[in-house]
C-alpha cells in the first residue's frame, strides 16, 4: 500500500529520497523544497513531531526499514519477461 501511494502520486523529484531517509530515523526535517513538503503532507504521509516530521503511520517506518523503497520504477517490460 505504501508503495502503491508513493509511486502513483509521486512525480516530484527528490521526493522518494526524502522518504528514504524515513528508513534510518524516525524523524527529520521537512524537505527544503515546498513542493515536496506540499505534496507529502497533503497525501497525509507525514506528521509534524516538534520541528522534525515522522511518517504518520508507524507501519509505514517498518515497512521502508524492512523493504526501502524503489527510487527507480520498475520497467514494464521486466515484469512481463519474467
Amino acid at each position: 500500500m505504501f508503495y502503491e501511494l508513493l509511486d502513483h502520486k509521486s512525480h516530484l523529484e527528490g521526493e522518494r529520497e526524502h522518504l528514504e531517509g524515513f528508513k534510518d530515523a524516525d524523524t527529520q526535517p521537512p524537505p527544503e523544497d515546498r513542493d515536496i513538503a506540499r505534496s507529502l503532507k497533503r497525501r497525509l504521509l507525514v506528521s509534524l513531531d516538534g520541528d522534525e516530521w515522522r511518517l504518520r503511520v508507524p507501519l509505514m517506518q517498518h515497512w521502508l526499514r524492512e523493504r526501502g523503497l524503489l527510487i527507480e520504477r520498475p520497467s514494464l517490460q521486466s515484469e512481463f519477461l519474467s
